[in-house]
């Protein structure tokens, strides 16, 4: 590189690290708005829900801001300044590669806070599957099970009729925890789709455009991969079967936007 060159370079360099760290003070302030949350009401989904989703869109507009500069005329002067396309290829590859590394730090930062949610729930929801129901006339202890829902019981003693109302936490717990689990350990699949997708591209640019019949194949592999491991970590914490259906429809999904970019 030239000195002109270098010294563009470096000032979108720059630009870039404090995006960067601008995201990482978000992440900390979100972390400081979401324990009290977590430690005085572990079952508030709502308020968790909300403190996240507004720092979700604090994130997603820093993360925007890369390609308004980059349309806003960074891109451009990489263009005016280059002689045989790897200056410009520079650029771009780094401006894809920080926004990836945002959108991978901030989904990860986001499934975690979401488990750790949900695991404060489970605590809560194990508590109340320990705690003794008793028989409303007798007083002998009735087999609830998991608390998930709301159970009519015959006292084995006195035969009496008992409904037993479902526990708040584990009831939501059931609705959100093994979907929670699941995001959080297929992540790292998704990353690696990511990662492989960037790859992909870049060298199809250099061969016009064209991308190899045998990186869709790929592709295709690693997304498969992605949904049979959510579904199968879903399912081992919903404690139910495996939603081969399910699979197979995201598949359906995946094929179809293929199509749509051809």
């Amino acid at each position: 590189m030239n000195a002109e060159q270098q010294a563009h370079a470096a000032r979108f360099d720059d630009m870039l690290l404090k995006i960067e760290i601008r995201l990482h003070e978000l992440m900390s302030e979100a972390s400081r708005h979401l324990s009290p949350i977590t430690g005085k009401n572990p079952t508030d989904l709502a308020s968790f829900t909300i403190v996240l989703s507004k720092f979700d869109d604090r994130v997603h507009a820093l993360r925007a801001k890369i390609d308004e500069e980059w349309n806003g005329g960074i891109g451009s002067l990489f263009e005016s300044l280059d002689d045989d396309g790897a200056f410009f290829s520079q650029g771009f590859n780094k401006k894809e590669d920080v926004e990836q590394v945002l959108d991978h730090e901030w989904a990860r930062f986001k499934v975690s806070a979401t488990s750790k949610f949900y695991r404060n729930v489970y605590a809560a929801a194990a508590l109340a599957a320990r705690t003794p129901v008793a028989c409303k006339n007798c007083n002998t202890q009735l087999p609830i099970g998991d608390r998930a829902t709301t159970v009519s019981l015959k006292c084995a003693q006195c035969q009496t009729p008992n409904e037993i109302a479902g526990d708040f936490a584990a009831i939501l717990f059931k609705s959100g925890g093994p979907q929670a689990f699941a995001a959080e350990e297929a992540l790292p699949i998704r990353f690696e789709i990511d990662r492989f997708r960037i790859q992909s591209k870049r060298k199809s640019r250099k061969l016009g455009g064209v991308e190899p019949s045998s990186n869709i194949q790929r592709w295709s592999a690693m997304e498969r991969s992605y949904y049979v491991r959510f579904a199968f970590t879903q399912a081992k914490y919903a404690g139910g079967p495996i939603d081969y259906e399910w699979i197979e429809s995201q598949m359906t999904r995946f094929r179809r936007q293929l199509i749509g970019k051809k």
